[in-house]
């Protein structure tokens, strides 16, 4: 006996549909929203968890040194998706920017200096894959505390931890709100379809 409901599932998932460019950015920017959201929620409250923990901003720093990347990794791979935070000026050099990336961050930061309003956005990217990308702003002052001024937002003490921990650091000298880097996010165009 044939079970009807299974028949009649497998029978629609066999129709051919109509896909058009537009449901695939659509689709692909609703999907980088979901996945960035969740990266920046896991990385706020591991930072939160690290300062609780161990009551100083040293601690958390050093947590940070340790975990940021594998909490970003670990989302990139249960979601079998490319997820990096990239910057013009880098604390860690695996979030340099590709060429690509370059491109569109540089972009970011020209529209930024303008005055324009900066938006999440989906391009195209290589051959099969999209590239959504979210712009990431200094937003508070916990954030300056590790990438604002020395002497007005960090202090000496924790400016040497970074440069001991991050030698070539470059993400510092920010001030509230700037453009601090971006979100990007390879997507697979079949992966989307599907």
């Amino acid at each position: 006996p044939v079970d009807r409901n299974s028949y009649e599932s497998q029978r629609k998932d066999r129709e051919l549909k109509v896909v058009s460019q537009v449901d695939i950015h659509t689709a692909a920017l609703a999907k980088g929203q979901k996945l960035v959201s969740l990266a920046e929620q896991s990385l706020i409250s591991h930072l939160q968890q690290a300062l609780q923990d161990s009551a100083s901003l040293a601690g958390a720093l050093k947590y940070c040194n340790l975990a940021a990347m594998p909490l970003v990794d670990s989302i990139s791979k249960a979601e079998q998706v490319e997820i990096r935070r990239v910057s013009l000026k880098t604390r860690n050099k695996q979030n340099q920017p590709d060429s690509l990336e370059y491109v569109l961050l540089d972009s970011y930061a020209y529209s930024r200096q303008g005055g324009a309003e900066l938006f999440d956005a989906v391009q195209e990217a290589e051959q099969g894959y999209l590239i959504y990308t979210k712009p990431i702003f200094v937003k508070n002052s916990l954030c300056l505390q590790c990438h604002g001024k020395v002497g007005s937002d960090m202090s000496q003490d924790h400016a040497d931890l970074i440069n001991s921990l991050y030698p070539a650091d470059s993400a510092k000298d920010y001030s509230l709100n700037d453009l601090r880097g971006m979100w990007s996010l390879r997507l697979s165009v079949k992966d989307i379809v599907q």
